[in-house]
């Protein structure tokens, strides 16, 4: 999720050979980057709590959806379609 909206990976990639954990698995070590200040608010909160670092902290999928909906609502154009960028291919 956080590619989607941000365009990049949460976290710097690691270094596969490295014997230390945090070079080896930034993510572990290191909090994600920030979302672009484009990311409506509830998209955000969704979006970090997916990256929490304890599992059991992390949304389950119908709490995603649950919690998505707003933005999702809020997107839509008359027709019920979302309203959004063109992708860039």
């Amino acid at each position: 999720m956080f590619h989607a909206v941000a365009g990049r990976r949460p976290f710097e990639d690691g270094d596969p050979k490295a014997a230390d954990l945090a070079d080896r698995f930034p993510q572990i070590a290191t909090a994600p980057h920030p979302l672009p200040d484009k990311v409506p608010t509830e998209v955000a909160a969704v979006v970090r709590a997916a990256l929490e670092p304890n599992p059991a902290d992390r949304p389950d999928p119908h709490e995603v959806a649950e919690a998505l909906q707003p933005a999702r609502a809020s997107a839509a154009g008359p027709a019920g379609r979302l309203q959004g960028q063109p992708l860039n291919r």
